[in-house]
């Protein structure tokens, strides 16, 4: 039951910043978990079939059969492709995939491609590495002819968590270890790295970089104006100019209001609702809200105010505003690690017994052990938490949404 809960949890949040487009849908489908839950998504949004690329590497076989038992479980159609590259190139193997992917196709039908943030960062970086210019930056694109990439918002932990819920069986592709290729070291050496020694939030400006470099050639802002102790923004030029660009504009009037930070997409999504008129008004992180005034589109802050720290005794539960903390003790360690950044496990005896909930930036909650924080929910857990073979007690937390619970 709590996995099943859990899945329908994390299976709605995604579903809020997935893009799927409309019609008939082919998913690339290489038997990992990333294009193992595009696929389990794709079903609720269009007719959907599945394509392989066979490479005819040493594990290609292996990745066949995953994607075929994957396929079977969600009771899919699937069709291999087979192609050779001789000598092996990296490059020279993704465009031939994508000819013989995209050459597949019939009218109307829309080629899914399962990349995840994570692969947004590792792209952005790569370019950077290599002296890329505002193009190269902009990273991967989220849809071009006949190709869309609907996850490209969503990190890859969450992929594997939604692969692993949903029963799929999927596999990790064992060319993906190979410190050969350029984008593995990225993946397993350096990134990490500079997230442990340097910024654990690396990935994810990596991804705001792709964001603001994908926005820079798309027009000028809409500009706002300051008026009754309000921010506000005029609605008919936000609806003349091109989606991104009034997106854009809404995210740089917002900034300042909340200390630099920027809008998720979710947060987005609902203010283009209320600039389109489906939605009255909303409430974002912070305190802000975001209503109509006439031609005005209003954002004030001090709406909500933020809910005061308590302390949290382990085990046993507590509640922070709309969130509810979970934790359990345990002297044997998990079987699985999460991956989701809404669980976490920590060694005990690292952060001891008496612990307080704070509110964070993002107005999530952020644990912490005396003065030292362990654990920013939905992001990650500190390195002064972390278990290792040491570890004699774990503790085992989950975070959700309190109006999330049946």
């Amino acid at each position: 039951m709590v996995a099943t809960r859990r899945l329908n949890q994390l299976a709605d949040s995604v579903r809020e910043v997935a893009d799927f487009p409309p019609g008939p849908l082919v998913v690339a489908l290489s038997g990992g978990a990333d294009s193992a839950a595009c696929a389990w998504l794709a079903g609720s949004y269009g007719p959907t079939r599945a394509l392989h690329v066979h490479h005819g590497l040493a594990a290609s076989d292996l990745m066949e059969r995953a994607a075929r038992a994957i396929a079977s479980t969600l009771e899919l159609s699937l069709d291999v492709l087979r192609i050779e590259v001789e000598p092996w190139s990296e490059g020279k193997a993704r465009e031939r995939r994508y000819a013989a992917l995209i050459g597949d196709l019939g009218p109307g039908e829309w080629l899914l491609t399962a990349h995840t943030a994570d692969d947004q960062a590792e792209t952005v970086f790569a370019h950077l590495l290599r002296g890329a210019g505002l193009e190269g930056l902009a990273g991967i694109p989220a849809r071009r002819p006949s190709v869309a990439r609907p996850l490209l918002a969503i990190d890859r932990s969450t992929t594997r968590e939604l692969a692993t819920l949903a029963g799929l069986p999927w596999r990790d592709d064992p060319n993906n270890v190979d410190l050969g290729p350029l984008r593995n070291r990225l993946r397993l050496r350096l990134i990490p790295q500079i997230e442990a020694d340097y910024n654990l939030g690396f990935r994810r400006h990596l991804v705001e970089l792709a964001t603001t470099a994908a926005d820079l050639d798309a027009g000028p802002l809409v500009g706002p104006i300051l008026a009754d102790g309000e921010i506000r923004l005029p609605l008919p030029m936000l609806a003349a100019v091109e989606p991104k660009v009034a997106i854009r504009s809404v995210r740089e009037a917002v900034r300042p209001l909340r200390g630099g930070y920027s809008l998720t997409r979710a947060e987005t999504d609902r203010i283009w609702k209320v600039v389109l008129g489906s939605m009255h008004s909303t409430e974002l992180t912070g305190g802000i809200t975001v209503t109509t005034t006439g031609p005005w589109l209003c954002l004030a802050a001090g709406g909500s105010e933020v809910a005061a720290p308590v302390e949290w005794r382990i085990p046993g539960s507590v509640m922070w505003g709309g969130f509810r903390l979970d934790a359990v003790v345990t002297r044997t360690r998990p079987l699985v690690m999460p991956l989701s950044p809404w669980q976490v496990v920590l060694d005990l005896d690292r952060v001891g017994e008496e612990l307080t909930v704070r509110g964070g930036p993002r107005g999530t909650p952020e644990l912490l052990a005396g003065t030292k924080l362990v654990w920013e929910v939905g992001r990650n857990a500190h390195a002064s938490g972390w278990v290792d073979h040491t570890t004699r007690r774990y503790l085992s937390a989950l975070c959700v949404e309190q109006t999330s619970l049946p």
